[in-house]
């Protein structure tokens, strides 16, 4: 039987009771890996619903995902290393995928390389909003609203929310460390949160000092 690791084990149950409150109906069948059976047996014991502690463990990848077949939504692997939307447009019998990206443009990747397109509110997502943030920069946000008709997406960060569309939305890359602060950032910071501390300023206005700050630094 496959393991998880404990730290695997928190994060799905956390995920997974989020989900459950949100009243989130999964995107994807309920039919998990013989392996996992009894993580999800041992969820439904203290109260989690099955296909919440599914979504949760798909949202961390360490459940398989399913059999993917062409017109199926996913997140695909992009030469950037982050996943994008995309739709199968060929599948092929080396495990690999012919997608086109919802931005437009054509990719061939492996299937590992292939997310579920689960956007359930709470999901953590990158996002762009150049009218309101400027360009170039990917904020990690939380998911708030997805509409599949418009396909646009809402995300909130710093108590604000942001409604964008599909192809400003990512999965951030995997494997790659966040760049480190150049010093003016960090003294901006380190600055921010001692002016907090002596005056009793609120979290909230701190927090927007600083963001304030670093989009305009």
């Amino acid at each position: 039987m496959l393991e998880l690791t404990q730290e695997e084990v928190n994060k799905a149950v956390v995920r997974a009771t989020q989900i459950a409150e949100e009243k989130v109906e999964p995107g994807q069948p309920a039919s998990p890996a013989a392996s996992f059976e009894s993580y999800v047996a041992a969820a439904e014991e203290i109260g989690i619903p099955r296909d919440a502690m599914l979504q949760a463990l798909r949202e961390q990848h360490v459940l398989p995902s399913i059999s993917y077949k062409v017109g199926d939504q996913v997140f695909a692997k992009s030469v950037d290393g982050a996943y994008y939307a995309a739709s199968i447009i060929e599948v092929n019998e080396d495990n690999t995928a012919q997608v086109r990206f919802v931005g437009g443009s054509h990719h061939r990747v492996t299937l590992n390389d292939l997310r579920p397109f689960a956007l359930v509110p709470g999901a953590i997502l990158q996002f762009q909003d150049e009218a309101q943030l400027g360009s170039g920069i990917w904020y990690s946000g939380k998911l708030v609203d997805y509409n599949a008709d418009r396909q646009k997406v809402t995300m909130t960060l710093v108590g604000t929310s942001y409604t964008v569309p599909v192809t400003m939305v990512r999965l951030k890359p995997t494997g790659v460390r966040a760049p480190k602060l150049p010093l003016s950032t960090r003294m901006l910071l380190t600055r921010a949160i001692t002016i907090s501390s002596i005056s009793g300023l609120g979290v909230g206005f701190v927090l927007a000092y600083i963001l304030f700050a670093l989009l305009h630094h």
